[in-house]
């Protein structure tokens, strides 16, 4: 029982923070993000907003050093949005990338992964994580061919393990 409420409580964790991150364009909407997805009700008894607003600034913030343009305002946003795609076994198929930004024919791809110790490897008192690494890295391969066909010419793929702050590159 004990583990089915861990896990119950760290998927809808990551829920919350998946669906703070997928509203926030450039650092300073992060307030703006947090207090609109409370104004939901999605916090509950999850978490603090004002500790949850402090976290994402301070993952934000350990991103900026590396992928400045992650979150910079030159570069667009596009936030789960689909690529619709004709399937040659399944026909009509979509696929929502978490975060794609452009600039030029360049895209860069961040997918967020709220498990816990995917990259590492799991962590006690945390459920499995249901996906694989390879398995995530699969899906954002197939984000960048998708991106390929519609004409962007150099790709950058990554997961982010947000709840980890893990950023794994996928190479594409």
């Amino acid at each position: 029982v004990k583990a089915h409420a861990n896990r119950v409580s760290l998927i809808a964790k990551g829920n919350l923070y998946h669906n703070i991150f997928q509203t926030i364009p450039t650092p300073d909407t992060i307030p703006r993000a947090v207090t609109q997805i409370k104004s939901k009700g999605c916090f509950e008894n999850l978490a603090d907003s004002e500790e949850v607003n402090k976290q994402i600034i301070t993952l934000i913030s350990n991103r900026e050093k590396d992928h400045p343009e992650w979150f910079s305002p030159d570069w667009k946003v596009i936030n789960e949005r689909a690529i619709i795609f004709n399937d040659e076994v399944e026909g009509m198929k979509n696929k929502r990338p978490d975060r794609v930004i452009v600039k030029g024919d360049r895209a860069i791809i961040i997918d967020y992964k709220t498990a816990v110790g995917v990259v590492s490897g799991a962590q006690e008192g945390f459920p499995p994580a249901i996906h694989t690494l390879e398995e995530n890295k699969g899906q954002v391969k197939l984000y960048a061919q998708l991106l390929t066909q519609l004409g962007f010419k150099q790709i950058d793929a990554y997961l982010w393990y947000i709840l980890d702050d893990e950023i794994v590159e996928v190479n594409c």
